[in-house]
């Protein structure tokens, strides 16, 4: 092989890798997020599917466009959200307890809103999550829980929450109450 076939196998090769590293760095359009990928955001769509080895070849597009990940749910080019919390509502509340004391925790239902309406679509403008707090703690110590106890189940009840979860105190598992 001539020295000049070489070195054009060689810059063959480096473009190959530069090109196949470039695209690797992308993300597939599967993973455009409506509340943090902007409309044009680059991903790659699979156009050949292979069952043995999944995609065997990809294309170029946005998450915004019409054959990207989101199709217009996405959030508009130059606007950054702005999240606050406008909503936390419990939703239950239950105990755990250990052989030393007992944890009581509330489950709240959070709402953020987007001050800033970035999406295209209103449907993103809010979003939801489910927060588990611990609220109330009792150990040999404190006095701010009550620990009342029935046959095998212990049952920590802090003063302001009556509903809990029942434990089995051997355990320390939670079980829903019925």
């Amino acid at each position: 092989m001539s020295k000049g076939s070489r070195s054009s196998l060689f810059l063959l090769s480096a473009a190959m890798l530069f090109i196949a590293i470039s695209a690797s760095a992308q993300m597939d359009c599967g993973e455009c997020d409506p509340y943090n990928n902007h409309c044009s955001d680059p991903c790659l769509r699979c156009v050949i599917f292979n069952y043995d080895s999944g995609c065997g070849g990809y294309t170029e597009t946005a998450c915004g466009a019409l054959n990207g990940g989101l199709h217009d749910n996405c959030l508009a080019d130059n606007c950054e959200p702005d999240w606050s919390e406008t909503s936390r509502v419990t939703q239950g509340t239950y105990g755990v307890t250990s052989p030393t004391g007992c944890l009581h925790h509330s489950v709240q239902w959070v709402t953020l809103t987007d001050a800033n309406q970035c999406n295209l679509s209103s449907d993103y403008w809010t979003q939801h999550s489910c927060d588990d707090v611990v609220d109330g703690a009792k150990t040999s110590r404190t006095a701010a829980m009550a620990t009342t106890r029935t046959g095998s189940r212990t049952r920590c009840t802090p003063a302001t929450t009556p509903a809990v979860a029942a434990v089995s105190p051997a355990r320390g598992k939670e079980r829903p109450m019925t």
